[in-house]
């Protein structure tokens, strides 16, 4: 067995010659961080597999009562956003339900909404990212309400439709809460309307049979 060679007159065990530590350290050091960066990886991994799991289990509460296809639709925007654009496009497509609803809301928002914004540019002026809060001129939304109201809607525009457009702005109004408003008077005006209908027919239906008589006679 042959003797250990004799340190170095300047050397200590575990030193290289210039006083740092010897190779293994740094080594060690390095392999400290790549596990540290491992973990890091592993705890964001198991974060999103957690809310995943959380997102499946609301999932599965939601389908555990079987909803139609209407109804998770409708709590999905409603669950989903307290924006008011989302809230619009739902009533004015009938997604959300609304009474007094029925497909001529559609061309009549639509109206309103070409009125203020021109038809090129519709798609860029609502893009949620870039113009999340939209303003409108209130003289043209003003313009645009009775515009709108009396080639689709119920004849001439009512005038609390007019003051309420100013309410919302001297200069600008917010293009949102101003066609909400609309569609809300549209949707109340429909079902007036709706009742009068019935109050009519009922005045009219002589024997209460509940079917409309022509000449006395039942189509």
């Amino acid at each position: 067995m042959k003797a250990a060679p004799p340190l170095e007159p300047d050397m200590e065990p575990g030193l290289a010659s210039d006083g740092e530590p010897a190779g293994e350290p740094e080594d060690s050091l390095a392999e400290i961080r790549r596990i540290v960066q491992k973990l890091k990886e592993e705890a964001h991994a198991l974060k999103a597999v957690k809310e995943l799991a959380t997102f499946l289990e609301g999932v599965t509460l939601m389908l555990e009562v079987e909803p139609a296809p209407r109804d998770i639709a409708q709590a999905t925007i409603k669950h989903a956003s307290q924006d008011l654009r989302i809230q619009d496009f739902g009533v004015m497509s009938g997604i959300l339900h609304s009474p007094g609803w029925n497909e001529s809301l559609c061309d009549f928002a639509l109206a309103g909404l070409q009125l203020v914004i021109r038809k090129d540019v519709i798609q860029e002026s609502l893009e949620p990212r870039s113009h999340p809060d939209p303003l409108i001129d209130t003289a043209m939304a003003a313009h645009a309400t009775e515009q709108a109201w009396e080639q689709i809607a119920f004849g001439s525009c009512p005038k609390f439709l007019i003051q309420k457009t100013f309410e919302m702005g001297t200069s600008e109004v917010r293009f949102y809460e101003w066609w909400s408003m609309l569609q809300e008077a549209w949707l109340k005006a429909s079902l007036d309307i709706s009742r009068q209908l019935k109050e009519i027919f009922h005045a009219h239906d002589e024997n209460k049979d509940g079917d409309l008589e022509v000449g006395g006679v039942s189509p």
